[in-house]
C-alpha cells in the first residue's frame, strides 16, 4: 500500500489533539538518534513536553487557555506602559 505523505498528514492533522501528540512522539522516537547539538535540543524539549504531560495528567499543575494568557499578558504590559512617564 502505496500513501502519500501528504495524504498521512491530512489524516493525521484529523486526529484529536492527545492523539497527534502521542503519534509524534513515537515518531520523533523512530528517528536515528545522533550527537548533532540539533538531536540533542530536540530531545531536551521532548523530555520537557513529557515531563509537562506527566505533571498535567497527574493533576499536579494545571494548564492555562491561550487566551487566558494572552490576556493576562496583555494587561501586565499596559499596566507597566502606564507607569511609564510620558
Amino acid at each position: 500500500m502505496n500513501i502519500s505523505t501528504e495524504k498521512i498528514a491530512y489524516q493525521a492533522l484529523q486526529l484529536s489533539q492527545q492523539s497527534r501528540a502521542y503519534l509524534s512522539m513515537i515518531l520523533l522516537d523512530s528517528l536515528d538518534e545522533s550527537d548533532s547539538k540539533y538531536d540533542q535540543s530536540i530531545n531536551k524539549w521532548l523530555n520537557v513536553a513529557q515531563k509537562r504531560d506527566q505533571e498535567m495528567s497527574k493533576g499536579y499543575v494545571a494548564c492555562n487557555c491561550h487566551n487566558d494568557v494572552m490576556k493576562k499578558a496583555f494587561q501586565v504590559v499596559n499596566n507597566v506602559s502606564n507607569t511609564i512617564p510620558s
